[in-house]
């Protein structure tokens, strides 16, 4: 009786030893523990984001138009990657702006990326942080806010207005890739529109504009717009009023 368990129980002990090592080999492989689905990063200004991040470490922005960023050991996968330079932390003006983000460090994105900004907005966007021997420290999503009040100023009518009789839309939505105007006869959301068109984008205001028809007056209508959303980590097309 005792020889049977002796046995069993170093049996079970060595089980638990390899299967211990097993896992501590799997941890040095994987990689850190970075989710896409949180946004820890801020960009603030055409050319600055802030990001809570080791010094000493090699920074980038990671900007996806098919939103198929990935995480793993040595940085991010998919996308286009752009350099960050360290700026200093964030202090002076951008400071009076963002004061619960005073202090952390700043880094700021190339001359030709800043030209790109709007298009890059468009995108599923990430900062991922790298150390000297080209392994991944850190990854996470970004909040945009900062940069798109900064960017994209209207302060004009938005919904609907008229012209003579004649309606005029206009919807601001600075990081939709596309947006259509659907007209409907009826208020019943799940019916045909009658009319579907693609509204036109003022880039310098982040506005989709379309004027429609004199006999749409006392009509119905809803806009529908494709854009990433960072909750699902996908391309969506949404109706939106």
């Amino acid at each position: 009786m005792q020889r049977g368990v002796f046995k069993w129980g170093t049996v079970a002990y060595c089980i638990l030893v390899l299967a211990c090592s097993a896992a501590a080999g799997d941890a040095k492989s994987a990689a850190p523990p970075a989710h896409l689905s949180e946004a820890r990063a801020y960009w603030l200004s055409a050319d600055t984001l802030a990001w809570p991040v080791d010094a000493g470490s090699t920074v980038s922005l990671h900007s996806s138009p098919a939103a198929d960023l990935e995480v793993t050991r040595t940085g991010l996968t998919g996308g286009e990657a752009i350099s960050l330079q360290s700026a200093g932390a964030v202090a002076g003006d951008l400071a009076g702006r963002f004061p619960h983000l005073a202090g952390l460090p700043l880094f700021r994105l190339p001359a030709s990326a800043v030209e790109r900004t709007p298009e890059i907005l468009k995108t599923q966007l990430a900062l991922s942080a790298v150390d000297a021997g080209g392994l991944l420290q850190d990854a996470t999503a970004v909040q945009h806010a900062g940069v798109l009040d900064s960017l994209f100023s209207w302060d004009g009518p938005l919904g609907v207005t008229f012209a003579g009789n004649r309606p005029i839309f206009r919807l601001w939505a600075p990081t939709a890739r596309s947006v259509k105007l659907l007209v409907f006869d009826s208020s019943d959301p799940a019916a045909t529109p009658a009319h579907t068109l693609a509204m036109d984008e003022d880039s310098g205001t982040g506005t989709w504009l379309l004027q429609g028809e004199a006999d749409w007056n006392r009509k119905f209508y809803l806009y529908e717009d494709e854009v990433y959303v960072r909750r699902t980590g996908r391309i969506e097309t949404n109706r939106v009023t």
